[in-house]
């Protein structure tokens, strides 16, 4: 190898370590936050069926004709993009949630 080789090896050795080391703080970060949220689920009394049927209810927009829902992130559905192209606002979906 040529010494424009070795340096850049060098470079992405030492680019490759730092990396590693950012993931292992945000890894350890997230242990932390995780720990901190059972802390709080305990003192709380909250469980995770709590929890799911939180995330469960947080349904932003409805289809009145069908029922279907749609959080709001993601691609838009078809019935929404259909009402939307006749004219209809997001807004006239909004869920009462």
């Amino acid at each position: 190898m040529d010494q424009r080789t070795l340096r850049r090896l060098e470079e992405l050795t030492k680019q490759q370590q730092r990396i590693a080391q950012e993931i292992s703080q945000l890894r350890s970060q997230r242990g932390v936050t995780i720990r901190e949220i059972v802390a709080k689920m305990e003192k709380f009394d909250i469980s995770l069926d709590d929890l799911r049927e939180y995330v469960g209810n947080r349904k932003k927009y409805v289809n009145p004709t069908t029922g279907e829902t749609w959080s709001g992130k993601g691609r838009k559905p078809f019935w929404m993009l259909e009402a939307l192209q006749t004219g209809r606002s997001m807004d006239s979906f909004l869920s009462n949630n």
